[in-house]
Formats: structure tokens, sequence, C-alpha cells
């Protein structure tokens, strides 16, 4: 009955007056859908060692016949381009770069765009060349390009460590010895693009869900001699290359599900929007131990860090900038939430 008002109102003016309203009347629809089509995005991966969820310190075999166990694997993700509703693109920073930790649920915020389906999307494994031979000391606390620990910057010169693979090979099923291949340098920084849908939840946010099986990273590489190399051009380049090539597929970010309603039990996050105080509760069953609460811009830039306090806490967002934020909770390396909070 409001829509036949307003067409009422309308024609029942001058020809110059109905003109004139009909094309304020479209452009305030086109303005109202075009606020509707904004979705937020976001990249998961899901951490997986051959067909089984990643688990450190378990033996595995590669497609040479070698037996390992991976003890650590983390790399940067970073250049993303979203390729969605026929073929339009869409360009992140190249500021913005993701720390991706097998030890972790990786699940990282693009941004809020108008996009409805998703066709592909770009990447590439390790940190932008304007960045790579950057100071990490420069970088705030809490971004992925700060120092870390153990640590994802080998010096100047070469920069940081795209990827670092570890673990233990040996002989005769005794896996003992290192492995460590850490891989590097501005000339394999590589583009890869992978063909992938997009699922939406009941908030109407898209996921874009990656399987990585760090298996295919050691692909070819002969395990059994225990490499380790700190470099460019030796069994380092060839994770680099198997990375691009093998290690991720589209995927539908079940493992991530589980871990995320765990996440739910234990915090409750209000209101959200939020435009003065947002609230945070725990459950009393909750052990916190070393235990801080972190809010990051979109670019992962950190803003807020405090210990967490035992049962509810708030934290003072009145005189933040309208817009997006990333809200974590760590306990030691353990990330226990992420998630998305706009300020209003």
């Amino acid at each position: 009955s409001r829509i036949c008002c307003i067409f009422e109102q309308i024609f029942n003016s001058s020809p110059l007056q109905t003109a004139m309203k009909i094309i304020s009347f479209i452009s305030l629809t086109i303005c109202v859908f075009a606020i509707f089509a904004q979705k937020d995005v976001y990249l998961t991966v899901s951490h997986k060692l051959a067909d089984n969820p990643l688990v450190y310190n378990q033996t595995a075999t590669n497609n040479l016949g070698h037996d390992y166990q991976l003890t650590r694997i983390d790399y940067y993700i970073s250049s993303i381009k979203i390729i969605h509703d026929g073929e339009q693109e869409v360009v992140l920073p190249d500021s913005l770069h993701f720390l991706v930790k097998g030890s972790e649920n990786s699940v990282n915020y693009l941004g809020n765009f108008d996009i409805q389906t998703i066709e592909n999307i770009v990447f590439s494994v390790g940190v932008h060349p304007s960045l790579n031979n950057a100071d990490p000391a420069l970088q705030p606390a809490g971004s992925p390009l700060a120092f870390q620990s153990p640590t994802m910057h080998w010096g100047w010169a070469s920069g940081y460590f795209f990827i670092c693979l570890e673990g233990l090979c040996g002989v005769n099923s005794t896996l003992s010895l290192p492995i460590q291949l850490h891989a590097l340098w501005n000339a394999n920084y590589f583009e890869q693009s992978h063909e992938v849908g997009a699922l939406e939840n009941e908030a109407g946010d898209l996921f874009i869900h990656l399987d990585a099986d760090y298996n295919e990273a050691l692909r070819g590489i002969n395990i059994n001699a225990c490499p380790i190399f700190h470099g460019a051009n030796e069994a380092d380049l060839t994770v680099l290359n198997n990375f691009r090539d093998y290690v991720f597929s589209a995927g539908d970010g079940s493992l991530l599900h589980i871990i995320s309603e765990e996440q739910k039990h234990h915090f409750t996050v209000f209101p959200n929007p939020v435009s003065d105080k947002l609230h945070l509760e725990a459950q009393e069953l909750f052990s916190f131990g070393d235990t801080k609460i972190m809010l990051f811009d979109v670019l992962g830039r950190l803003l807020i860090t405090q210990p967490l306090v035992y049962p509810s806490m708030q934290m003072d967002m009145k005189d933040f900038q309208s817009g997006v934020y990333i809200l974590k909770i760590a306990q030691g390396a353990q990330e226990l939430l992420n998630q998305r909070v706009v300020k209003e």
C-alpha cells in the first residue's frame, strides 16, 4: 500500500514534476538495491593431510612413498583478487596479508563488496615485493608482518619466509630427524587461481572455502634425505611450486564449522553492530590461562589488546570510525575466537 501511495503522488503531479519524481524514485530504488547487494566476504582455509584433517606429529606418506611427520606449517597469503558475477574483478590492497597457521582455524575477512556469485579466487603465497624487504619492526604489534614467534622473517636481504614447513623424517619407521623447508625470495612470488564458489550463511555473508592438502606440498621431494633448506632454489622452491600447483582446492568449510561451533559456546559478543560499548561474556567453565582480547582493522593493524577478564568485560568503541573490525581472542598460540564486529 505504501508503494501505491508513492505512485499516486507521482502521477497526480504536473508532467515536469512527474518526470522529476520518477527519476528520484528510480535513483532511490537503485541505491536501496545497491545497499542490499553488499555482502561481507571471507576466505577460509581448511588444513588437511592427504584425506584427513591435519594433525601434527602424525605419520603420513608422500607420493614417493617416504614417511614423515609435520610439526609446523605456516605461510602468508596476499595479492588477493575475487572474480565474480561474469568475470568482474575485485582487487584487494597489496598491503593486505594473512598469516595462515596450521595450528589455528583460518577465517580471513576480505571486505564488504557488491557481489552475488563468486567464480574464482586469485592470490599469491608469500609477501608482496613492496613489503617483503621492509623492516618488520615498523609493523604494528599484532600485524601478520610484525615479528612472529616462531619467526617468519629471514633477514633484510631475503625478506620474509613465504612458507615455513617443518617436521620429522627418518628410515626404518623411526622418524626423529628434522625437516626444515623455509621458502622465500621475491622471484618466487607466484600467482595462482582457483575455481571456487561461495557459501552464504543466514546473515548473507559469503564464504570462499579452500582445502589445503599439505601432503601435496611435499610432492616429489626426497624426504628420506631429511632436507633442510632456507632459501630459493632447492626443495624449498619445490614446496612453493607445489603450493601453487597442487595444495589448494575448492572446499566446503566443514572442518571450520566444527571449530566455530565450539567457539560459540565459550563467548557471547554484543551488541553487533555496536555504537558505543562492545560487551563480551564468557562461560564459567572456560579455563582462561594466558588469554587476551585483540581488535584489528581490516588491514590487520592491531588497535586494542588487553587481558581477558572473567566472566565479562567491555571494550570502548565510541570514538572509532564506522566500519568493520575483527575481534580475536587468543590463549597463548591458540586462537579461540575470530569474529567480525561492525561499528555504526
